[in-house]
């Protein structure tokens, strides 16, 4: 491995920090990426990273898992597929919302958890299936859970879907105390 291929495995592994944020949400900074190994293979674009994988993307990313692959499009600029797998946890920083009538609190770390998380570059889709404790993928915020067969987000059209089992959990604190949503004091 030269250090040419740890450095654009690097760089795969920040854009795909970039790819799972918004244009006004990326930020510029130093990615780390650590596994037990790690293998290229340049005619398929491929980079592969196995055991104990962490790529820390400071204020923006984190990612933990047991196997990392990233298949990168002709050129290698851009992202064609990224598949994490076994024991995934993902963190990602939420900036505040602009959207009046999202009556949660501002930013936020979104902490997911699943056996499988796929971005397909084609289609700017996070796919998330199957975690090993609740059999189910599942999202935690500071205003709750939520968990289903399958979430996936639509980044291109900033849409999310939880097909199959779904179940939210929504901490009251959440919502604000003059927000029609809030629970009323019991009497």
């Amino acid at each position: 491995m030269t250090a040419r291929h740890c450095f654009a495995a690097l760089l795969a592994c920040a854009g795909a920090a970039g790819v799972l944020l918004h244009a006004a949400e990326q930020q510029v900074g130093a990615g780390r990426l650590n596994a037990d190994q790690g293998a290229f293979d340049l005619k398929e674009g491929f980079h592969h990273f196995q055991g104990h994988v962490q790529f820390r993307y400071p204020g923006v990313i984190d990612l933990d898992c047991d196997d990392l692959k990233i298949r990168l499009l002709p050129g290698g600029r851009q992202i064609d597929r990224l598949i994490a797998s076994n024991n995934v946890v993902l963190s990602i920083i939420e900036l505040p919302t602009t959207n009046s009538a999202i009556p949660l609190k501002a930013a936020t770390t979104n902490r997911v958890h699943a056996a499988v998380a796929v971005y397909n570059g084609t289609n700017d889709l996070v796919t998330l299936t199957g975690s090993p404790e609740s059999g189910q993928p599942w999202v935690e915020r500071a205003e709750g859970s939520f968990k289903a067969d399958e979430i996936v987000f639509d980044r291109a059209n900033d849409r999310l879907s939880a097909r199959g089992n779904f179940q939210m959990i929504i901490v009251p604190d959440a919502l604000p105390k003059d927000s029609a949503l809030a629970p009323k004091p019991a009497r």
